[in-house]
């Protein structure tokens, strides 16, 4: 007789109850509870939006809610319980998402409809109120925005403070770079090394990180700005569970979101109105010095003329001086090069070292040069006149290559005698005779000939391209630039793969400046080129709007990547991508 022992058998009792939990649960009607905690929440304080699904253990694929005012998190956390209460089982199973609220009001966060184990199950929508910070919170710690007087306009480089305030008897244990709410302005990036000093506030004594950057409005008309830091802190509490003497305390971690108060600005633009043709964009307060290398010329020697424009201003936005065409002068693309005069880069000074050539002897100067800026102090433009400079041009020295050379012991009588090393061995027997017809009857005669006529044409083209592009110097330009182009080309294309914003549209923008500056109708260097630059000379050319609004939103694209304090999203990379390649195709057609 077999007896069960069920010392052997216990193992198969976890399975069995879960087995027979997973049974009742499906066999019961399922709902679902919606609910925020706290039920009141502040502004900046952390929350929580929960689901909770009884009655099942599975929860459906739901995407993170979307509300306006309110920061979800990117993931669902989950969780299950289970109870057995009088013989009747209970299952539970939560997902919630974390959240910040940014502003203060009524919010709903909507409801939805889902299915679950072939149960339609409805979640009802959510409403909450958001209240403001209160003082205690409030006093902890805080984020406070500085800028200069205005007015403001668009382009003008602003030096702005970013302070983060901490309350002395508390500990910072995380923080995260500000970030910029508004679509109206562009920053620097913050540094992860801010200022660090003790003040006090209101009584009270502060810990406080203070960033400097540069802020830049980047369209006109009435905008808002304010900027948003998330961190963590520190603050210890008794631990009443203990009796005093044994002192012991309880740390608590609180995350908060701080905000600056909204700022609301009203960005102008530069005036239409009397602007000087040799604007380039340059907003601030600057002085222009002209160098000449040497004033002693020879025709077609080269020499540089080196324009140095310091001050204070937007100096990453600065143009090269347009220099028109000079008659009997041949004028290349400066080199550029900027030496801040601080860390932020709004003072400096930025050079310009043009290469001039001097086409004829009857030059007598260097003409005068004109460049205007836009002042914010007086709202209005300035021009800086650069007077013409005297030079001497002598013609050149160089000697005329004939291409033909004769050694002075050359006599053409003279003849050299040539003595063979050895002799070859005298053979008694002539040898078999072959019978040939004439040369172009055999196909070697073609094959070796045609190979040779084929190489000759190879070389000869060669060599014609490349002289070409030694007297060509806008040819030269245009085939360097469109090897330029492939390759920003390919490397956006890696970029857009592997979902590097940042090295995409820095591929994007040199492409674009490459193939843009050959349609200029002077030469430009390309890399010197800026957003506004490249459209006027879109626009100058004749291009259809289509082309430009398309050139237009990948550079603005790019400008925000490059300008923006916070890493450029990563969002429809591929798609811009194939808009590059696409507008680049389209360049090139009209080019030609």
């Amino acid at each position: 007789m077999e007896y069960f022992d069920i010392k052997n058998h216990y193992k198969f009792v976890p399975l069995l109850f879960g087995m027979l939990t997973c049974l009742l649960a499906n066999a019961q009607e399922i709902s679902v509870r919606a609910e925020v905690s706290p039920s009141v929440v502040m502004v900046g304080e952390r929350a929580e939006y929960t689901l909770r699904f009884i009655n099942t253990t599975q929860i459906p694929n739901m995407g993170t809610p979307r509300v306006d005012g309110l920061a979800f998190s990117s993931g669902m956390s989950t969780s299950s319980f289970r109870q057995i209460i009088n013989g009747a089982v209970t299952v539970e199973t939560r997902g919630s998402w974390s959240f910040t609220a940014t502003r203060t009001g009524t919010f709903i966060i909507p409801g939805r409809t889902t299915r679950i184990s072939g149960q339609t199950v409805e979640i009802q929508p959510v409403t909450f109120e958001v209240v403001p910070m209160d003082e205690a919170t409030r006093s902890r710690a805080f984020l406070q925005l500085e800028l200069p007087d205005g007015p403001y306009y668009v382009g003008q480089a602003l030096t702005a403070k970013l302070g983060l305030f901490v309350r002395d008897d508390l500990t910072l244990s995380n923080i995260a770079f500000p970030e910029r709410e508004g679509e109206g302005f562009l920053n620097t990036e913050f540094d992860d090394n801010p200022n660090r000093t003790r003040t006090r506030v209101s009584g009270r004594i502060y810990e406080a990180f203070v960033w400097e950057f540069i802020l830049t409005p980047i369209k006109s008309g009435p905008t808002s700005l304010r900027f948003i830091q998330n961190i963590a802190i520190q603050e210890s509490s008794s631990d009443n569970r203990f009796p005093r003497f044994f002192n012991l305390d309880r740390t608590q971690t609180k995350p908060l979101a701080l905000f600056t108060d909204t700022l609301e600005v009203d960005v102008l633009p530069l005036p239409e109105d009397n602007r000087p043709a040799s604007f380039s964009d340059a907003v601030g307060e600057f002085n222009l010095t002209a160098t000449l290398s040497t004033r002693e010329l020879v025709v077609g020697e080269p020499i540089t003329l080196t324009l140095t424009l310091s001050g204070t201003g937007n100096f990453d936005r600065i143009a090269p001086p347009r220099i028109p065409e000079w008659e009997n002068w041949r004028l290349y693309p400066p080199k550029v090069e900027f030496k801040p005069g601080g860390d932020l880069g709004i003072s400096g000074s930025k050079s310009f070292e043009y290469i001039l050539i001097p086409q004829s002897e009857t030059i007598e100067e260097v003409p005068s040069l004109e460049y205007a800026y836009f002042n914010p102090e007086n709202s209005d433009y300035t021009t800086v006149q650069i007077d013409a400079q005297p030079v001497t041009v002598a013609p050149s020295s160089k000697p005329v290559d004939s291409g033909v050379f004769l050694g002075s012991d050359f006599n053409e009588q003279e003849e050299e005698e040539r003595i063979p090393e050895a002799l070859l061995p005298i053979r008694p027997e002539t040898g078999a005779l072959i019978q040939t017809g004439p040369p172009w009857e055999n196909y070697r005669f073609w094959m070796v000939n045609g190979s040779f006529a084929i190489i000759l044409l190879g070389v000869a083209l060669v060599l014609h391209r490349k002289r070409r592009l030694r007297d060509d110097n806008q040819l030269a330009r245009r085939h360097a630039g469109s090897r330029k182009v492939r390759k920003s080309l390919q490397r956006a294309g890696k970029a857009a793969s592997s979902e590097d914003a940042e090295a995409f549209f820095i591929e994007a923008r040199s492409a674009i400046q490459e193939r843009v500056s050959h349609l200029s109708k002077t030469p430009l260097e390309a890399k010197t080129l800026v957003t506004s630059d490249c459209l006027d000379i879109l626009k100058d050319s004749d291009l259809p709007d289509s082309v430009v609004q398309k050139c237009s939103q990948i550079l603005h694209a790019a400008d925000a990547s490059q300008f923006a304090g916070s890493p450029a999203s990563t969002k429809n990379l591929l798609s811009h991508a194939d808009e590059l390649r696409e507008l680049i195709s389209d360049l090139n057609r009209f080019q030609k």
